[in-house]
C-alpha cells in the first residue's frame, strides 16, 4: 500500500487532490513484445521447435477423440498437443470444432504523446481502475489508453483474413469521455502534444 505522497513520488504526471492511496507491485514490469517474440523463437529453435510463419491453419485433426495434427495450407502437422492462441480469430476457429472459446473483437482506444523531457524508463505503468484508465512508458513517450463503459465490437460477420496489424479509424465522438478523465487525471496532457491517435481490435471475454 501506498500513501498519496508515495504514489506521487512513483508517477510525478498524476492529479493526486482526490487520491486516497494506491498499491505499488514491484514485480509487475513491460517488455518490448518484438524482441520477447525474437528471444523466444530463438531459444525454441535452439530447443529443437520448428516455426512455420505465413501458414494458415485450416483444422485440428483428430482420432479416436483425441487430438492427431493440425491441417494447414501447406500440409500436416503431426501433434497430439495443440496450443489455441489465435486471438480474435480464437472464437470463430473453435466453433468450427464445436467448442465455444467466449471471446469477440472489440475496438480498443488510446492516444500516446509527444516526447517527455525527463520521463524515465523505468517509471511503473499505471492503472486507475475506478477511471477504467491506464498509461506506461513508451521510448520516451506515454501510452495512455482506457476501456469505455460500452465497448464497440468489430468482425461480427467475421475478420478478414488480410487483417493484419492495421488500424481502424478513430472514433472521437465514442472515446471522448474516456479522453475527458485521462485530460483531468493527468493535467500535464493540457500543455503536451499527442503524437498518434489509435485504434485497433482486440480481444476481449464478456466481463472485459
Amino acid at each position: 500500500l501506498l500513501s498519496v505522497s508515495e504514489v506521487a513520488e512513483l508517477y510525478p504526471y498524476i492529479e493526486r487532490s482526490d487520491l486516497l492511496g494506491g498499491f505499488f507491485v514491484p514485480s509487475n514490469g513491460q517488455v518490448n513484445p518484438l524482441d520477447v517474440t525474437q528471444a523466444m523463437a530463438k531459444g525454441g529453435r535452439a530447443r529443437g521447435a520448428q516455426i512455420f510463419e505465413n501458414t494458415k491453419a485450416i483444422r485440428i485433426l483428430t482420432r479416436n477423440g483425441r487430438v492427431s495434427g493440425v491441417e494447414t495450407d501447406k500440409g500436416v502437422i503431426a501433434t497430439d498437443r495443440v496450443l489455441l492462441a489465435g486471438g480474435m480469430w480464437t472464437s470463430r476457429f473453435a466453433a468450427q470444432h464445436g467448442v465455444t472459446v467466449p471471446l469477440h473483437a472489440t475496438e480498443h482506444f488510446y492516444i500516446v504523446t509527444e516526447t517527455i523531457d525527463g520521463l524515465p524508463r523505468t517509471i511503473p505503468g499505471l492503472v486507475v481502475a475506478e477511471e477504467r484508465l491506464y498509461t506506461k512508458e513508451d521510448a520516451g513517450k506515454l501510452l495512455i489508453g482506457g476501456f469505455e463503459a460500452q465497448g464497440k465490437s468489430w468482425g461480427q460477420n467475421g475478420i478478414p483474413e488480410s487483417f493484419e496489424f492495421d488500424e481502424l479509424p478513430f472514433d472521437m465522438e465514442h472515446v471522448e469521455p474516456m479522453l475527458e478523465r485521462a485530460f483531468a487525471r493527468f493535467p500535464f496532457l493540457e500543455t503536451t502534444g499527442i503524437h498518434t491517435f489509435f485504434n485497433g481490435p482486440e480481444s476481449f471475454t464478456p466481463d472485459g
